[in-house]
C-alpha cells in the first residue's frame, strides 16, 4: 500500500516536471527530447557590455591612424599590418571570454547553422547596402572603377606583395566577422526585449559608424549598423551580415581589377 502510493507520488511529481519543461521550452516530442532549442536570457549586464564597446570601438577606429603614422614615420609596413592584425584577433577572443562569462551562449550570439534564409537575408542586406551607399556618396560605382588594386600591392606594403593579399584576406572575411561578434553578437546576443535595447542597439550603431569612418560619413556608417543590427535580431543568426559584407569587399576589390 505504501509503495504504490509512493510511486503515484514520484509519477505526479515527473508529470509535473515535464509539463514545467514543455511550458517553459517549448513541446517535448515523442523521444521525450525538446522539438526546440530552449530561449534563455541570462542578466543583461549592460555595464561590461558599454564598456567593452567603448574601448574596442575605439581602438578599431584607430586602426587607420596607426597605418597611416607608420606610413608617415617611414617604419615597416608588414609590421604595422601584423599588429594591426594580432589586435583583431585579440578583440575577437576577448569578446568570446566575455560572452562566456556573461553566459551568453554561442547560439545566442548567433553561431549557429547557415540556413537558406541567411542567404536571402544577406541578398536583402546586399540590396540595402547599395542603397545606402548611392543615397550618401552618388556616383560611388563609377568612382570605384578608378581605383587600382594593383596600386595597393606595390605602394601599400612597400613592395610586399604576400603581406598585401593576406591583408585583403583579412579585410575580405576576418574583419567582417570581427565586427559583427563586437557589434552584434556580444552586444546584441541574449538581451532580452525590454525599454533598454534599443539604448544598447543604438549605442552600438554609433560606434560601427565611427569604426567605419574611413569608408564614407559616420551617419552613413549608423544606418548601415541598424541594418545590420536589425537583421541579426531578425534571423537570430550572424550569418547573413557575414555573407553580405564579405560580398560587398569582394565587389569593391574586383571592382578595383576590372
Amino acid at each position: 500500500m505504501d509503495v504504490s502510493r509512493s510511486e503515484k507520488v514520484r509519477a505526479s511529481a515527473l508529470g509535473d516536471a515535464m509539463s514545467a519543461e514543455t511550458h517553459s521550452t517549448g513541446a517535448i516530442d515523442a523521444t521525450g527530447r525538446d522539438s526546440r532549442d530552449p530561449v534563455v536570457y541570462g542578466p543583461p549586464n549592460y555595464r561590461n557590455r558599454l564598456l567593452f564597446l567603448a574601448v574596442a570601438a575605439t581602438l578599431m577606429a584607430l586602426e587607420p591612424r596607426w597605418m597611416w603614422f607608420v606610413q608617415l614615420r617611414g617604419l615597416n609596413a608588414t609590421t604595422a599590418f601584423s599588429v594591426v592584425a594580432l589586435f583583431r584577433i585579440a578583440v575577437v577572443i576577448a569578446a568570446v571570454l566575455l560572452a562566456k562569462k556573461m553566459s551568453i551562449s554561442f547560439r545566442a550570439m548567433g553561431f549557429v547553422r547557415p540556413a537558406m534564409g541567411d542567404l536571402v537575408g544577406a541578398i536583402v542586406l546586399l540590396a540595402a547596402l547599395l542603397g545606402i551607399t548611392e543615397s550618401y556618396s552618388p556616383g560611388f560605382i563609377e568612382r570605384l572603377a578608378e581605383y587600382r588594386v594593383s596600386d595597393d600591392l606595390g605602394r601599400g606594403y612597400g613592395g610586399d606583395v604576400v603581406c598585401a593579399l593576406v591583408s585583403f584576406a583579412i579585410f575580405l572575411v576576418f574583419n567582417p566577422i570581427s565586427e559583427e561578434v563586437v557589434y552584434r553578437s556580444l552586444m546584441i546576443g541574449g538581451l532580452q526585449p525590454s525599454p533598454l535595447r534599443p539604448v544598447v542597439v543604438t549605442c552600438s550603431c554609433f560606434a560601427y559608424g565611427l569604426t567605419n569612418i574611413e569608408f564614407g560619413s559616420p551617419t552613413m556608417g549608423f544606418v548601415t549598423g541598424v541594418v545590420l543590427s536589425g537583421m541579426f535580431l531578425v534571423r537570430k543568426s550572424i550569418w547573413p551580415a557575414v555573407i553580405a559584407i564579405v560580398s560587398w569587399n569582394f565587389f569593391l576589390l574586383l571592382g578595383g581589377m576590372v
